[in-house]
This record gives C-alpha cells, sequence and structure tokens, in this order.
C-alpha cells in the first residue's frame, strides 16, 4: 500500500508532458532555444512593442523620447540586462550571431565601416528570414518593420549579436 502511496504521489507532482508541451519544447530544442530563454525573449518583444509610437529624441532614454540605444538599454534593463548606453557599448555584449541564425530577440547593429551607429531588436523572423525589428528612428520614433525589406537599413547592416542566451551573458 505504501508504494501504491508513493507510486501516486510521485505521478501527481510530476505528470506526463502533454504532447502540446512535447511539441513546444522540440520546436525550442530545434530552434535552439530553451522553453525558459524563448518565453524571455518573447516577454522583451512584449515590453519593447508597448512603446510602439513614443518620440524619437536624440539622448533619449525614456518613454517621452528614446533615441535607438535609449531605447534598446531601457527595454533589456526592465529585465536587468545591463547593457551600456551607446551602441557601441551594447554590440560589445553577447555572442556574435550570422544574420542567417537571428531569433527573436537577438540585436542587430547598423552603421558604416567600422562604426556603429543604430542598434535594433528583431522581433520576428519568418521561415523566408525576413526578420522583422523594433528600434527608435530619426524619422519614425519607435517603429516595427522588415529590416530585408529596407534597402537603407540592409545597406548599413553590419552584425547581429544574440545576448539573451545563458551562454552570452
Amino acid at each position: 500500500m505504501k508504494i501504491l502511496l508513493l507510486l501516486l504521489t510521485f505521478y501527481l507532482s510530476n505528470p506526463i508532458p502533454t504532447p502540446k508541451a512535447l511539441q513546444i519544447e522540440a520546436t525550442c530544442v530545434e530552434e535552439g532555444i530553451v522553453p525558459k530563454e524563448k518565453k524571455l525573449r518573447t516577454e522583451i518583444i512584449k515590453t519593447a512593442r508597448n512603446y510602439l509610437g513614443s518620440d524619437y529624441q536624440y539622448g533619449g532614454t525614456t518613454p517621452s523620447g528614446f533615441d535607438c540605444s535609449g531605447f534598446i538599454s531601457f527595454v533589456l534593463n526592465e529585465y536587468g540586462y545591463e547593457s551600456g548606453r551607446s551602441s557601441s557599448q551594447i554590440a560589445s555584449k553577447g555572442l556574435p550571431v550570422s544574420q542567417y541564425r537571428v531569433k527573436a530577440g537577438d540585436l542587430l547593429f547598423f552603421g558604416s565601416g567600422t562604426s556603429i551607429s543604430h542598434v535594433a531588436l528583431a522581433t520576428k523572423v519568418n521561415k523566408h528570414g525576413d526578420i522583422t525589428i523594433i528600434h527608435s528612428t530619426t524619422s519614425g520614433g519607435v517603429m516595427e518593420e522588415i529590416f530585408n525589406e529596407s534597402i537603407y537599413w540592409k545597406s548599413k547592416f553590419m552584425f547581429a549579436r544574440d545576448i539573451i542566451t545563458k551562454a552570452s551573458r
């Protein structure tokens, strides 16, 4: 009877994963993302989207006005990431990622030559490799757009970095 009680207690405290839970975990493993990390990436993106439409302000670091790095730093700081204030400082964090391996939650950096002048957060990557980004621009404030469809941003792209994966911190 004790064994049956122990087995019942164990079963109730350790439920068998549902097929949906197994599917989510398999997808995450296939994409190289652990479930906690995927949730964190989703939360960071959700927080960033709360500021869509905020005005651009040179040197701005608050919802009343952001520049690009001020916006990214503000969002990441809400999750305990000390990213630095400038695009160059943020670019020194995390691990390099190929443009073709970018995941939602990774950061994209833009500039010319060796000078970094802009940073954006990837919010979505579709099966065709199109990367949607959220960033604060001088022309539109905080906005979301498909990076691959912009001749301007494609020509300025330098590299991407993953600052969320545990190994990158």
